[in-house]
């Protein structure tokens, strides 16, 4: 009697849901150097697998015959708990395939190539736990939601291994392990907000111009190459989600803003001059940051018009709260149990899918910024962080910090929360952004003593709209 050798590559990984956040590992379900022999002839049908939901999309290439052997409960791709699709046929069944990816159902992905499967889950959130420099030269790869693959590899041609074969009697007990066992139910998965939903992007530059006024008249010996105009660039990522009103501690949107604020100061200052002031001989330094106040307010839309909202900040406040030594941390390890969706709520009125879990926010970072002090207050929905420079020339010392006189980058973080009471409500909010940057020119007279000139620009103001989450009632997974 003849015998067929199949041999499983590589087993099953667990990432924790479409995420990285859980911690859970499993073990791949047969060591990679076991080998299975099956006799031909042997009855492959599996009761579990023959049973599953399953769909067939498109030709689904060279194996279609021999798997249809065995995954015989064929239903509308709306039903399945199984998808088979070709990789070549992957793009054009992508809605399909998303659809029961989200649900939680199986993708199998037949003749996986590396560049379609990768493009596929780069451009979709989809985690492929298995290493993609394995799918090519592959007969099949499968994979869920939790992260959970398997990949069959062939062996090298030999004349008892046929090149499609693939071992079903273990594909069989895979898929019974992940659709049996409760793989995709509704239990109580790990996400990482980050990775489940996408930011809204808000940029704004403001141009800072100096007094020209004050320069001109304060006969501080105006050099003729003093640049009086600058710019400062403001981040901001804003993850929008909605947490629903069957969670105990909390109902209502939750703004997760994390972002970056740059001052240019580097065109500023053109280095010193000397100039004779009466009797007096100077040594004049050009314009540095000395300080900048920043501050970033949640505004509500109501019949009257924009005014601050009454909304608190989860938390406690924002990160940092302060800087020591130049050091400070921005963001925060967060949790939060319960239903939770994301989205847009302008872009659609179709409601989209609940997600039910522990989430997680852990966008803990530390930067070194020498010579800069930061002190955050809060006020019902408006952070205000004041930015202070450190050493500063005074006496005797004409120091200048490269921050004063270079590009000053500063990151923050912190959680917006908005309480509802209904779920599905119709609340526009936005984000208000206030910046005062102070300006110091100093000079040095001839006791070689430091002497300052305070330049205060225009209040910088803007104000942009925030997508709100989607509040409506979707299907819940």
């Amino acid at each position: 009697m003849k015998t067929k050798y199949l041999w499983l590559a590589a087993g099953l990984s667990s990432a924790g849901a479409l995420f990285t956040g859980c911690s859970e590992k499993e073990s791949p379900i047969l060591p990679i150097e076991n080998i299975t022999i099956v006799e031909e002839g042997n009855n492959q049908e599996n009761n579990v697998t023959n049973a599953t939901e399953t769909t067939f999309l498109g030709s689904c290439g060279s194996l279609r015959g021999l798997l249809a052997q065995t995954f015989t409960n064929v239903v509308n791709a709306n039903d399945a708990k199984l998808i088979f699709v070709d990789s070549k046929e992957l793009a054009t069944y992508k809605e399909d395939v998303l659809k029961a990816y989200q649900r939680g159902s199986v993708v199998a992905i037949i003749n996986p190539d590396k560049e379609t499967v990768s493009e596929f889950c780069d451009e979709n959130n989809v985690v492929l736990s298995a290493d993609p420099d394995d799918l090519n030269e592959c007969p099949l790869t499968c994979f869920n939601k939790k992260s959970a693959s398997i990949i069959f590899q062939k062996r090298p041609k030999t004349g008892d291994l046929d090149d499609d074969d693939v071992p079903m009697v273990i594909l069989s007990s895979w898929l019974d392990d992940i659709i049996n066992n409760n793989r995709f139910n509704n239990d109580f998965r790990s996400f990482d907000i980050k990775k489940r939903f996408a930011p809204q992007k808000i940029k704004q530059v403001f141009t800072i111009d100096l007094p020209a006024a004050d320069i001109e008249q304060s006969g501080w010996g105006v050099h003729e190459n003093m640049t009086l105009s600058t710019t400062a660039e403001i981040n901001y990522q804003i993850y929008p989600v909605h947490s629903f009103n069957d969670n105990a501690s909390f109902t209502g949107d939750i703004y997760l803003v994390e972002g970056e604020l740059t001052i240019h100061n580097g065109n500023l200052y053109n280095g010193r001059w000397k100039y004779n002031q009466g009797a007096n001989l100077y040594e004049s330094f050009g314009m540095c940051l000395s300080s900048c106040n920043f501050s970033s307010s949640l505004i509500e839309k109501t019949a009257t018009g924009l005014t601050p909202s009454a909304t608190h900040n989860l938390m406690g406040g924002p990160a940092p709260m302060e800087s020591s030594n130049g050091i400070y941390q921005r963001g925060f390890d967060w949790t939060f149990k319960g239903w939770i969706t994301g989205g847009s709520g302008l872009e659609s009125s179709t409601p989209t899918p609940i997600f039910q879990g522990n989430w997680t926010m852990n966008n803990k970072e530390s930067y070194t910024v020498k010579d800069l002090a930061v002190k955050a207050e809060t006020n019902s929905g408006n952070v205000t962080y004041t930015l202070g420079v450190e050493n500063l020339p005074a006496g005797e010392s004409s120091v200048i910090p490269e921050i004063a006189n270079g590009d000053l980058t500063f990151h923050y973080s912190w959680m917006w929360a908005v309480p509802q009471a209904a779920d599905d409500t119709d609340g526009r909010y936005y984000l208000q952004v206030d910046m005062s940057p102070v300006f110091n020119w100093y000079r040095m007279n001839s006791s070689k003593q430091i002497e300052t000139k305070q330049l205060n620009p225009t209040v910088k103001s803007q104000k942009f709209m925030l997508i709100p989450p989607s509040r409506k009632e979707g299907q819940r997974i």
